[in-house]
């Protein structure tokens, strides 16, 4: 969706524009980030009129996002590690029982 709000944005907009009217009371608006990277994403007529709006923080958005899903994909890994090695536990526990059975 970026990419498309992206070239809206420049199809449309002026020259130093923030924003560009997209449709049904909803704006374009473009941000840019400490680094000079461009940001788009969508606001309400509300929010663009409100005194005080400043654009989102995408980057920021971006980052809590990977934060969390790194941390739901971390614990995704454990469980799985640990289901390998409750599986791994069994069989050898089961090779001791029948070696403990033979050795008798």
């Amino acid at each position: 969706m970026s990419g498309f709000m992206k070239s809206h944005f420049e199809g449309y907009a002026e020259d130093g524009a923030s924003h560009v009217y997209f449709s049904e009371g909803m704006y374009i608006v473009k941000s840019i980030d400490d680094y000079g990277k461009a940001h788009y994403g969508m606001v309400s007529e509300e929010q663009l009129r409100s005194p005080d709006w400043k654009p989102p923080d995408y980057e920021k958005r971006y980052q809590d996002l990977k934060k969390h899903y790194d941390k739901k994909l971390e614990l995704h890994n454990r469980k799985k590690e640990l289901n390998t090695l409750k599986i791994e536990i069994d069989s050898i526990e089961k090779l001791l029982k029948k070696f403990n059975k033979e050795k008798t």
